[in-house]
């Protein structure tokens, strides 16, 4: 809902909205854009402290607006220290190293909260007030029972940014969460995947779900519909293993081999000239298929052998799909559909489904 104040202020109200700040790509979708048929907004998940440059834009009278290639912002986090960050593309865009954040408690850092107030900026440029009323994320399965009051309490409340608006000038966004859920991972994808037409029949029978990540994999397995109680895993292997590899051979920043992995390129412009990286990521990704080929069988040696379909979600698991159907051998492997986005287009349909109960 868009309400415009007295003071010619926008506030934004949403009712609900999911949130996945994942180890490669950022998603947000929330419950206008579901009402909408729109797709999550998807970024970079990267977050970097700008340092000031010997010339300002400002000087050069270049400053430019905030945009979604533009992610700059100063955020005042809970400690009231401000501190300015440029994210996701922009952090690219300007060849900068670093700004990924593999940590379990990453949650806690600055930077994760830039990244959501900057989606939601994104999502609403001209707002003055941003207000959700129920904010549903998630966690890896082997993280989620520690840390899931701890992310709750660290995202409920209310913060505020200082950005560039359409005109150019500075201005303070205030933004309030009155609710946060946290929910595993994978939960997130088997809601969506249950609510795609045609997907009953499939859950009638012995279906096991992975969510490849970058850092982590997850794993649950159903059947007759029914979590079977002891298939719940994590496992530290994601597709950070194929991008940290190829970054140490090749020697080039970790940033621009993700970059042209995401974007299947078999080539890397660096220091001057053409650098191939196909057959080196080609080898990577086999060997990050077996090790999660090798963790889940490990895992599900009690019951793997009756598993009729695993499937495959993630923005890793697109990628890993044709090694996983190669290494998993017999059983079928299938890549759902939209799955770099299946976790939070289930985590809003949790936020759809708690609003509902909300209003009965």
């Amino acid at each position: 809902m868009i309400v415009r104040s007295a003071d010619m202020g926008i506030n934004i109200n949403i009712s609900y909205a999911g949130w996945d700040s994942g180890y490669d790509t950022c998603k947000l979708i929330t419950n206008m854009m579901q009402n909408n048929n729109q797709s999550p907004l998807v970024f970079p998940s990267l977050a970097k402290e700008r340092s000031k440059g010997l010339i300002s834009e400002k000087e050069l009278g270049i400053g430019r607006e905030f945009s979604k290639e533009r992610m700059l912002l100063e955020v005042k986090d809970k400690d009231d220290n401000y501190y300015d960050f440029m994210v996701g593309d922009y952090v690219v865009t300007q060849l900068e190293t670093g700004g990924a954040n593999y940590e379990v408690d990453k949650y806690n850092a600055p930077e994760e909260l830039a990244k959501l107030l900057a989606g939601l900026t994104t999502l609403h440029p001209n707002a003055t007030s941003i207000t959700v009323d129920t904010l549903v994320t998630g966690l890896p399965i082997q993280h989620h029972r520690n840390h899931k009051e701890d992310m709750r309490k660290r995202f409920e409340g209310k913060f505020e940014a200082r950005l560039n608006n359409h005109k150019g000038e500075k201005v303070t966004v205030t933004y309030e969460f009155k609710n946060v859920v946290v929910i595993p991972q994978a939960a997130g994808a088997l809601l969506y995947y249950l609510n795609i037409a045609g997907s009953e029949n499939v859950m009638n029978n012995k279906v096991a779900i992975l969510d490849i990540g970058g850092r982590t994999t997850d794993g649950l397995a159903y059947n007759q519909g029914e979590i079977i109680k002891e298939s719940p895993f994590s496992a530290n292997v994601g597709m950070s293993n194929v991008f940290r590899t190829v970054s140490n051979q090749l020697n080039i920043d970790e940033n621009k081999i993700r970059e042209a992995v995401i974007n299947g390129e078999d080539t890397i412009r660096y220091n001057q000239e053409e650098k191939v990286i196909k057959e080196i990521v080609n080898s990577a990704c086999h060997d990050v298929s077996r090790e999660i080929v090798n963790e889940t069988r490990s895992e599900w040696r009690d019951f793997i052998s009756v598993i009729d379909k695993i499937l495959v979600v993630g923005g890793s698991g697109k990628i890993l799909e044709p090694y996983l159907k190669e290494d998993f051998g017999k059983i079928e492997v299938e890549l759902v559909d939209n799955p770099q986005e299946a976790n939070v287009l289930g985590y809003v349909l949790r936020g759809q489904a708690l609003k509902s109960k909300e209003e009965a």
